[in-house]
């Protein structure tokens, strides 16, 4: 009865976690981040030879999750379709991953508490998460997973680190973080997950080392650091029930001298307060740091529920599905609440006209549109555009996208801006002064 209750449980927190990363997408059609559409475009250009921004190039730090869309998408998934689903189907992955581990290094109870803090774990245009699809979240599946076969099938680990470098390098890195506080504490294999580490980081360096210098060139000092996490930002995150059940899965692991995750949270947790309280970006980059902390506290929180469940002698199955519902009513509410907060760059006719500039014109040209919507425009419509909303501070894409306001609240009179960027297309509302070829599309007199 007990095996039975804990598979049914897992299945039904595996399909609340689709269901309710899958909400932003019952009424909307596209990606919901300004990363998905940067992905769109970067896989589009290797599987169909679409353009890029600004003529960029198609080699990033991101590749392999690259290729791994163009892949699919050869295959015959459209691309629009993994957006739609595929961060739904991640959320199961990432759950079972965690499942698994859990599961070997504690307890199935355990286990199954973990998934329920992934299924609830809130997503955010700032943070990410589970809700969305980007390199990270295959790095939030993969972690869990190299951490397994660091402790349980070494021989293979080595493949996981090189995936990773090459679809996400910063999800590589916290999973170097965890695997060397493990030799830190256990000290068991020390030359062995050496030597893997090493094998998988030579795999991958070749192609990594010109990209990781100009990465850091390109991006140094593009963060805007206005919002951080104060003292209190878990508690305000989680809410007070969560964490006192991280605290006291913490404590557990403590008096069991287990403390590999212990020491992982802690270093994670630096990070987080270098970058947000001093600026620095060391190892991990970015705030997006506290997505791979809040993995690591799953295992707490699940410690912690598990260590309660098992203070009732009898009725532990009742006890459990009892928290379990408790826990689902105090933190479901929020969750939804976090899947209205994403990114509609376009809408529906939006799209029509895209697609409309796709099947009509064959040659390559220059479109001027509102910044916001050129994010999309590249990826739907096949073309390149002016400007568009940069993925951090960019002074040029900045001043050009002044110019487009003022282009645009005059009526697109501004002839000399149209000439000396060569633009022969404009979408958006120019009135009657060009040429209309259909939805808010216009042609440039010649």
């Amino acid at each position: 009865m007990k095996k039975w209750l804990n598979i049914i449980i897992l299945f039904l927190l595996l399909g609340l976690g689709f269901t309710l990363n899958f909400l932003p997408h019952l009424n909307y059609n596209y990606p919901l981040h300004v990363d998905e559409w940067v992905h769109f475009t970067y896989s589009e250009h290797i599987s169909d030879n679409t353009p890029l921004y600004f003529g960029g190039e198609s080699n990033s730090l991101e590749t392999g999750f690259h290729m791994l869309l163009a892949f699919i998408n050869l295959i015959g998934v459209p691309y629009l379709i993994m957006f739609k689903f595929f961060a739904g189907f991640l959320t199961i992955l990432i759950s079972l991953a965690l499942f698994i581990l859990v599961r070997r290094i504690w307890t199935e109870r355990a286990a199954l508490f973990s998934v329920l803090f992934i299924t609830v774990l809130k997503s955010s245009v700032l943070l990410l998460g589970p809700m969305f699809l980007v390199p990270m979240s295959i790095g939030l599946f993969l972690i869990p997973i190299g951490f397994f076969l660091s402790l349980y099938c070494k021989k293979i680990l080595f493949l996981i680190i090189a995936a990773l470098l090459i679809i996400h390098p910063p999800s590589a890195i916290a999973l170097l973080i965890l695997i060397n506080c493990y030799l830190i504490v256990e000290r068991n294999h020390v030359k062995q997950l050496l030597y893997q580490q090493g094998l998988g980081i030579l795999i991958s360096l070749p192609l990594y080392i010109p990209l990781l210098l100009r990465y850091k060139e390109s991006t140094l000092g593009i963060v805007n650091f206005d919002i951080y996490p104060g003292t209190i930002f878990i508690p305000e995150y989680f809410g007070i029930l969560f964490t006192l059940l991280i605290i006291i899965g913490i404590f557990f692991l403590i008096n069991k001298a287990q403390y590999t995750v212990i020491l992982y949270s802690i270093s994670l947790l630096i990070l987080v307060l270098l970058f947000y309280h001093y600026n620095l970006d060391i190892l991990v980059p970015y705030r997006r740091v506290l997505m791979y902390l809040f993995e690591a506290l799953a295992i707490c929180f699940g410690v912690g529920c598990s260590w309660i469940i098992s203070r009732f002698n009898k009725y532990r199955e009742v006890a459990l599905v009892i928290l379990i519902l408790i826990l689902l009513v105090f933190s479901v509410p929020g969750k939804i609440d976090s899947t209205k907060k994403v990114y509609h760059l376009i809408d529906d006719k939006d799209y029509k006209s895209f697609t409309w500039v796709k099947d009509s014109i064959f040659i390559d040209i220059t479109v001027l549109l509102d910044p916001w919507k050129a994010i999309a425009f590249t990826p739907i419509a096949g073309q390149e555009v002016y400007s568009r909303v940069p993925q951090g501070y960019n002074e040029t894409y900045i001043n050009r996208n002044e110019e487009i306001y003022k282009f645009f609240k005059n009526k697109c009179v501004d002839k000399k801006l149209l000439e000396e960027n060569k633009i022969t297309l404009i979408y958006g509302d120019c009135g009657n002064n060009l040429k209309k070829l259909t939805e808010n599309v216009y042609l440039i007199y010649k």
